[in-house]
Parts: structure tokens; sequence; C-alpha cells
């Protein structure tokens, strides 16, 4: 895969438009890498195997929680699946559980 300038602003925007989808958060994940042709899905914690850990993030890195993922967004912002009745939305504080890694794919 070649990693293009704008690579992960397509896995972040690919993200943004499901929101209000009703969706898990892996689904949510399998979903926005597939705009850059990435082709992978498992449990919140088989997404700790993919790419490389940062500390530094920037949109469209992996949020890894245990038991949950999530697409970052900048600016201390998630998209994530946050629940059944809200589906797919946008969180303005990604620290708001214990975060085991931040994953850059590429």
């Amino acid at each position: 895969v070649n990693v293009e300038e704008n690579f992960y602003d397509k896995i972040a925007s690919a993200a943004l438009a499901q929101l209000g989808v009703y969706q898990d958060c892996t689904m949510l994940v399998t979903n926005s890498l597939k705009a850059v042709g990435i082709n992978f899905h498992g449990s919140p914690a088989a997404y700790l195997s993919l790419g490389t850990v940062t500390d530094n993030p920037v949109p469209g890195d992996i949020i890894v929680y245990s038991g949950h993922v999530a697409i970052y967004m900048g600016g201390g912002q998630i998209v994530h699946a946050s629940n059944a009745k809200d589906g797919i939305k946008i969180s303005g504080n990604a620290a708001y559980r214990p975060i085991v890694a931040v994953r850059r794919v590429l």
C-alpha cells in the first residue's frame, strides 16, 4: 500500500462518513481502513497487532482501549461506536477511558 499525503485523512474521512450508523466499533475501524485498501477485521485486541505504536496521534490513527477501538480525529476527538442509541459518533475526549495503545497502520 502506498502512503499518499492524504492517506490518514482518508481513514478519518471514512470514519466521519459513518456517523449515526448503528454498528460496533470494530466494523467502524474495518470500514475506515477499507478506504485506503487495508482489509483487516478482528476483536479490539487484534488491532494491537496492526501497524506500529505511536505516542503522537494524527487523524486516522487507531485508538485501542480494553474491549473497544476508535479512530482518532485530532484535537483529542475520536469517532467511535458509543452505544446502541447513538450509533457512531464523535466524542471530544479520546482519553475518556484508559488508552491501551495508539496504532498507526503504516
